[in-house]
């Protein structure tokens, strides 16, 4: 891909993001994470080849890091879809941020041992997630690691981040 094709790309990412700047409740940083992968996905599903749709995929993570300064995700709101113990009695929980955009750990203990996403059964942040059931609104603060999709494909249109939490709370 030439410079040219890919600054085009990149300045389309970018300009989708004021778009959601102005969601009520959410914090801007999610906003634009969200928009980032919202204005990519309709590229990337047009994208004529391959090499094209890597370079969608590139200029997305540009807008992904670009949107969260530090990786740090504070005060996002979402839905707990997802949450329940390792064989270790580790938590692991999954927040849809928006439909088909996912915040979350790993949900097993050989993969902790790289990431350390998963929540100690000894933790303030277990014992508040162990009064939270799915389907409820939260809010939190994590730190943003790597989307772990297997595909290019899944990291762009059904993204998963993965992001070691340090705040979760109910929405009331």
């Amino acid at each position: 891909m030439n410079a040219c094709f890919r600054g085009a790309l990149a300045a389309c990412l970018i300009a989708a993001l004021p778009a959601w700047a102005d969601a009520p409740g959410m914090p801007k940083t999610e906003a634009d994470y969200i928009a980032a992968f919202r204005a990519a996905q309709p590229l990337y599903q047009q994208a004529p080849n391959e090499l094209k749709k890597t370079t969608v995929k590139s200029n997305l993570i540009d807008a992904m890091h670009k949107s969260v300064p530090g990786g740090r995700a504070i005060d996002w709101v979402g839905t707990l879809v997802g949450l329940g113990t390792t064989g270790k009695g580790k938590a692991y929980v999954k927040i849809e941020i928006d439909s088909g955009i996912w915040i979350m750990t790993t949900n097993n203990d050989f993969s902790d041992a790289l990431t350390h996403t998963l929540i100690d059964g000894n933790s303030e942040l277990y014992s508040a997630l162990a009064e939270m059931k799915k389907g409820q609104r939260v809010r939190f603060t994590a730190t943003l690691r790597d989307l772990i999709d297997l595909t290019e494909e899944g990291k762009v249109m059904e993204p998963e981040m993965e992001a070691r939490f340090i705040k979760i709370e109910a929405v009331r």
